[in-house]
């Protein structure tokens, strides 16, 4: 077995893996041919791991420019013949969900997997939406997986079925299974025989309407009775899909329904109340569609049932339904007062809850919250954002006066962290991307502030370059600051069209960001360097002075990722210090820039610097007004 890459060790072998190497490596157990991505958390290590692989196993892997993209590459691959894989996280479905609604009513010949990481109590997002939902919405298929090594076997289940059906087959994982760990049994790795082809006779709409087998070649109703027929094929599947276990002696009258990772928390909450073997439990591994018998037959004895899952009801509102015909007097206790539909679930949550409703005393007195050490959230010391984000609050001051009259409108990543102190740039954020056009409608409302947004090279070339067209040609103001630190940093620096590496490390042409702004109808256009600061204070005064759309592109590497280029070619880090004989206790380099590497000294009511943190960017230097900071 690869110590680097455990999850190619031999079949046979067990390994420790992340639950998304897990199901990388089901994938590749698959013969996965192409996958496909927008890096996001919790999802990013699925492809992350598949781009290491993707050479030896002779797999195409990408990290597309966005989900819609990363959605339909991926379909036209399946439609070849080829197993396919596109991952995302549960914000990314919501960008490609337009492309979702399409796949099934369009015939696939190759399996496809399509893997939703939701994010439960938002370890990492700004939402925590249920994906299970859109799947529905769409007719596609989920199976929810509890362990790394379900995660595995059910991603290759899940290309087995797309097979079957010709349908794509959604895997729903959360936070907590693909960042765990656990031991995983390896199994065969599939190799893929098949040349990828594309079937004309059953495929091409054009062929389709020439044989009479489709009136049109848009949404009608005979594609849409088609694919509900497959709908019913799926369902007789999951009826006998082992994924789905009941644990029962047929005497309990009190049962629970645990759906995918939720099952965990239920399991230990039963050995915490000693109720083994007196309660009966379905383990539910697909939430849509419902195998309906095998449920049916599980109500139908019961008196008092317990629906467990994350998030929304979703497979209480299903079950509710079901229990009308075949256990009318069932009582269900759920998300009504007894599961919340927000944040995770813990086991104390479930214990509790579970006592409550069989009359038993709780386990926990108070269900503990998780010990979380209060600290503000901050970037690394010498990021290029920290920088820039000072020099535009002293660019607002001198061009405008009042921090109130400018609106900034903050994207996602690490930019975000702006929004806290000492900085205080994040008026508003929503999606990828839509700072750019929402800064337009606070012009074209008529509030008379200035409008700036702030967004990542990454996100412009992921959602940003509609807006920016937009800005242009209905005539909006728009101030925008792209902030380039050459990767996609958040997420664990991966590269993107402007970097010039695709995901497997290869180069590739460089998509220029200047010129497309350029090419957007923009005649503002400058970059700054964030470490010069003098430079960048004056750009912005003329960036927000400017009567039309500007653009002004801070570029700068991510310190963490410069770091590691310095180390990699042996250089060391030249660190700054502060001349306590000099310093005057300003406090302008630790109230108002707020470098990590950057503390106070109350003994001398000077400021200092940690030489293990700082890395040399010299910004601080830049801003003393007393010039006591040095190399």
């Amino acid at each position: 077995m690869s110590s680097e890459l455990p999850f190619l060790g031999s079949a046979g072998k067990n390994a420790l893996l992340l639950g998304n190497e897990a199901i990388a490596r089901g994938a590749i157990e698959a013969g996965v041919k192409v996958a496909t991505a927008y890096p996001g958390t919790p999802s990013t290590e699925i492809v992350e791991s598949l781009s290491r692989a993707a050479e030896k196993l002779g797999m195409h892997v990408e990290w597309s420019v966005n989900e819609h993209v990363a959605l339909e590459v991926a379909m036209g691959a399946a439609q070849c013949g080829v197993r396919a894989l596109c991952a995302m996280k549960h914000n990314g479905l919501s960008a490609a969900f337009d492309m979702l609604t399409h796949l099934g009513i369009r015939d696939i010949a190759g399996g496809f997997a399509i893997i939703s990481a939701d994010d439960p109590n938002m370890h990492s997002s700004q939402t925590e939406h249920d994906t299970r939902w859109m799947a529905r919405c769409a007719c596609i298929p989920i199976v929810e997986p509890s362990n790394p090594q379900e995660a595995k076997d059910f991603t290759k289940y899940a290309f087995e079925i797309s097979e079957k059906v010709k349908l794509p087959v959604m895997l729903r994982s959360v936070t907590r299974l693909a960042h765990m760990f656990s031991g995983v049994t390896l199994g065969e790795i599939r190799e893929e025989k098949s040349k990828a082809h594309f079937d004309f006779s059953s495929l091409s709409l054009s062929r389709l309407m020439e044989k009479g087998e489709l009136p049109s070649p848009f949404w009608n109703p005979v594609v849409h009775k088609k694919l509900h027929e497959k709908e019913k094929r799926v369902e007789g599947y999951f009826e006998s899909f082992e994924g789905n276990e009941i644990t029962s002696t047929s005497k309990e009258k009190f049962g629970i329904v645990a759906s995918g990772f939720a099952y965990n928390y239920v399991a230990e909450a039963i050995q915490k109340l000693g109720l083994n073997g007196k309660v009966a439990v379905f383990k539910l591994a697909t939430p849509y569609p419902l195998p309906e018998k095998k449920l049916s037959s599980f109500l139908a004895s019961l008196k008092q049932l317990f629906v467990v899952e994350e998030l929304e009801p979703y497979v209480e509102l299903q079950t509710r339904a079901l229990a009308k015909d075949v256990a009318p007097n069932l009582k269900i206790y759920g998300k009504a007062g007894y599961v919340p539909r927000e944040g995770e679930l813990r086991t104390e949550i479930v214990a509790n809850n579970l006592a409550k409703i069989l009359n038993l005393k709780p386990p926990y007195e108070t269900p503990p919250q998780p010990t979380v050490f209060r600290r503000i959230l901050t970037m690394c010391a010498g990021c290029p954002h920290r920088a820039l984000g000072y020099a535009l609050n002293q660019a607002i001051r001198k061009a405008v006066g009042k921090r109130e009259e400018v609106i900034v409108e903050n994207d996602i990543g690490c930019y975000i962290l702006l929004s806290m102190p000492p900085f205080l740039l994040n008026d508003t954020s929503f999606c990828m991307g839509a700072g750019l056009s929402v800064a337009q409608g606070r012009y074209h409302s008529g509030c008379g502030k200035v409008n700036v947004a702030l967004v990542g090279d990454s996100t412009f070339l992921h959602a940003g370059i509609p807006g920016l067209i937009n800005a242009v040609y209905n005539k909006a103001p728009l101030k925008l600051i792209i902030l380039d630190n050459s990767t996609t940093a958040m997420t664990g620096f991966q590269p993107h069209p402007g970097t010039g590496r695709t995901a497997t490390g290869g180069p590739t042409e460089i998509v220029d960001i200047e010129n497309i702004a350029r090419a957007c109808g923009v005649g503002f256009v400058k970059i700054v360097d964030p470490d010069k600061y003098k430079e960048t204070l004056n750009v912005l005064v003329e960036m927000l002075k400017h009567e039309g759309p500007a653009v002004v592109i801070s570029r700068r590497m991510c310190a963490t990722l410069a770091l590691r280029h310095l180390r990699r070619e042996g250089r060391k880090v030249e660190p700054y210090s502060v001349d306590q004989n000099v310093c005057v206790g300003c406090q302008i380099c630790t109230k108002m820039f707020g470098c990590p590497a950057i503390n106070w000294d109350e003994g001398r009511k000077k400021a200092k610097i940690n030489p293990l943190l700082c890395i040399g960017c010299g910004v601080c230097s830049q801003i003393c007004p007393v010039i006591a900071i040095k190399r």
